[in-house]
C-alpha cells in the first residue's frame, strides 16, 4: 500500500472509531436543580411538606442532590421520594444511592425511577401531580450496605452506596424517584437517604425549525364566527404570546392578554396554509391561556385534517379528507409559564422532539400526516359569555416534500438525455 493510501485508511479507521464510540455517562443532577419532595398515593405524587409527608428543615429533599452526606428524610416513610428537573433534557442509564448517617432501618429497600416531559414547575405544597404523566422505566429491590455516610458537609463514600444500571434510550426532562419500601417498616419512623445521583447523557441541542406560517386570511383563517375584541387568528401564528424561558418556548400570561385567538362562539374551526406540501412530524399547541380565569375557553379536543387541494387557506378544500386524529388537550394553566402540548407523527420518537419544546407529549407516531393545508376542526370551548373558544399559539414542524416533476417534464428530460447520448455517439464515430 502506498504511503498516502495508508494514511487515508488510518484516517478513515479513526473517524469511524470516533463516530461509533459510546458516549460516557455523566452525572445528570446538581445541587441547583429544581426538586419537589413528596409521597405517592398510588395515583398521584403529593407534593409536601404536609402532615404525614414532611421533613425537618435541615433534611429537606434538596439534601438528596447537594453532593454531601447530609440526608433527605421524609416522615411519610413508604412511597416517599422526590421529583427533580435537571438543567437540560437527558437520557438516564443508571442511578446511585448513598446511605444516611444513622438508623439503618430507615434505608430504602426498593426504588422506582420514572420520567416525564410534562411541566412540573410552579407547583406548591399540597399539589397532586398525576403519575399518569410519568413513565416508570426502572425499578427493583435495593441492597444498601450497613455502613453509614457521615452527615453534614462530609464527603460521600462510594463504599456506602449502591449503583444500578439499566437500559433506556428515552429523553426526559424531569425524573421521579420513589422509595416504595424501607428496610424495616415496623421499626422505622421515616425514610432517609444521604444522596441520589442519576447518570446518563445530555443529548445535543436540537431546537428544530418551525414551518413558517404567514398572517392574513390567505394563510390562517378561522370559521365565520367573529373574533372577540379583535383577537384575530393571526395571533395564533405570529409568536406574539411566545417567549423563551430556560431555552424552552412558553406562552406567558405576563404578555398582554390579547395575544390569543378568541371567537364569540362555543365551537370553531381554524385552517392553516403551510405554503407547500409537508410531512408533518410535530405540532405544538398552546391552548387558550390568560390570567383572568377564562382558560375553559380553550378546547379539550381538536379534530386534525389535512388537504393538498386549494390555493390558500380561504379556499382549501377538505371535502375528501377524513379526520386523521382527534387530539386531546388540557385547559391551559393560566400560569406565567405555560408550555403547551406536543403531538408527534410519522414515526417520530420522543428523542426527536425539538429541544426548545416542552409540555405533555402525545404519541401519534403511527399516523402519517402529509399536506399543505391543516385544519383544526370542532374546537369545542365554553358556553361562558354566550360562547367562547380559542387558542394561544400553534407551531408546525416537518419536512418539505420534494416536488415530483410532471410527466411532460420527465419526457422532455428523457429526450434531452437521449439527444446528448446521440451527439456523443456521433462524436466518437467521427473521431
Amino acid at each position: 500500500m502506498k504511503p498516502n493510501k495508508l494514511v487515508l485508511a488510518l484516517v478513515i479507521v479513526v473517524a469511524l472509531f470516533l463516530c461509533t464510540s459510546p458516549v460516557h455517562a455523566v452525572p445528570l443532577l446538581s445541587s441547583t436543580d429544581a426538586i419537589l419532595g413528596g409521597k405517592s398515593d398510588g395515583t398521584n405524587f403529593i407534593v409536601g411538606p404536609l402532615a404525614g409527608n414532611n421533613w425537618p428543615g435541615v433534611e429537606s429533599p434538596q439534601k438528596a442532590i447537594d453532593g454531601f452526606g447530609q440526608k433527605y428524610l421524609n416522615f411519610g416513610k413508604t412511597n416517599t421520594g422526590f421529583i427533580v428537573t435537571p438543567s437540560a433534557f437527558s437520557v438516564a442509564d443508571s442511578i446511585a444511592f448513598w446511605t444516611a448517617n444513622d438508623f439503618e432501618v430507615r434505608d430504602p429497600a426498593s426504588y422506582e425511577l420514572w420520567g416525564t416531559n410534562a411541566d412540573v414547575s410552579g407547583v406548591s405544597s399540597g399539589a397532586s401531580i398525576p403519575l399518569s404523566n410519568f413513565t416508570r422505566f426502572s425499578s427493583g429491590g435495593l441492597s444498601l450496605p450497613s455502613s453509614r455516610n457521615d452527615g453534614g458537609n462530609s464527603a460521600l463514600d462510594s463504599a456506602n452506596s449502591q449503583t444500578i444500571s439499566f437500559s433506556n434510550s428515552t429523553i426526559y426532562e424531569s425524573y421521579l424517584v420513589l422509595f416504595p419500601t424501607v428496610k424495616n417498616e415496623g421499626a422505622a419512623n421515616s425514610m432517609q437517604v444521604a444522596e441520589v445521583e442519576i447518570y446518563g447523557t445530555f443529548p445535543a441541542s436540537n431546537p428544530g425549525t418551525a414551518i413558517p406560517v404567514g398572517t392574513g386570511d390567505e394563510n390562517v383563517i378561522g370559521s365565520s364566527s367573529p373574533e372577540h375584541n379583535g383577537r384575530d387568528e393571526d395571533l395564533v401564528v405570529n409568536g406574539s404570546g411566545l417567549i423563551t424561558s430556560g431555552g424552552k418556548l412558553i406562552v406567558n400570561t405576563g404578555q398582554p392578554n390579547g395575544n390569543n385567538w378568541n371567537t364569540t362562539t362555543e365551537t370553531a374551526d381554524i385552517t392553516f396554509d403551510l405554503g407547500a406540501l409537508y410531512d408533518l412530524d410535530f405540532i405544538q399547541i398552546w391552548n387558550f391561556n390568560d390570567s383572568f380565569g377564562n382558560n375553559d375557553f380553550g378546547p379539550q379536543t381538536i379534530d386534525l385534517l389535512v388537504s393538498n387541494v386549494g390555493t390558500n387557506a380561504q379556499d382549501a378544500d377538505f371535502g375528501g379528507s377524513s379526520v386523521l386524529a382527534t387530539l386531546s388537550i388540557e385547559h391551559a394553566t393560566g400560569s406565567l409559564s405555560y408550555f403547551g402540548e406536543n403531538y408527534r407523527f410519522n414515526g417520530k420518537t420522543a428523542a426527536d422532539i425539538p429541544t426548545d419544546l416542552r409540555g405533555v407529549q402525545h404519541d401519534f407516531s403511527s399516523t402519517s400526516v402529509r399536506g399543505r393545508f391543516v385544519r383544526f376542526a370542532n374546537l369545542d370551548g365554553s358556553n361562558s359569555y354566550g360562547g367562547r373558544t380559542g387558542l394561544s399559539e400553534v407551531r408546525f414542524y416537518g419536512e418539505l416534500v420534494a416536488a415530483v416533476p410532471e410527466p411532460t417534464t420527465l419526457a422532455l428530460m428523457g429526450l434531452g438525455l437521449a439527444g446528448i447520448g446521440y451527439r456523443r455517439h456521433r462524436s466518437k464515430i467521427a473521431a
